[in-house]
């Protein structure tokens, strides 16, 4: 099961809040970064709702997801055939 949640940054000004979404690994909560040209920069958005659609788009496409809190969200793969 994967585990991701979406972090707001509240900067001083107010208006240009942004949204993180971030991945349990084994070692805790890691902001996700996307790789271009060799170099990796953090994904960020605009508002919640704009994280949580890239999220299902991305990495929820195939599987069940499960919403234990207001920004939280569990994934777990659909397996085909076997147990």
């Amino acid at each position: 099961m994967e585990k991701y949640r979406l972090i707001s940054k509240n900067p001083s000004d107010v208006t240009k809040i942004e949204w993180y979404i971030q991945r349990k690994k084994f070692w805790g909560w890691r902001k996700i970064h996307v790789i271009e040209n060799n170099r990796s920069k953090e994904l960020t958005f605009g508002s919640m709702g704009e994280a949580e659609y890239y999220m299902y788009k991305h990495y929820f496409k195939d599987g069940w997801v499960h919403q234990p809190t207001l920004n939280e969200y569990w994934y777990e793969r659909r397996t085909y055939g076997g147990f």
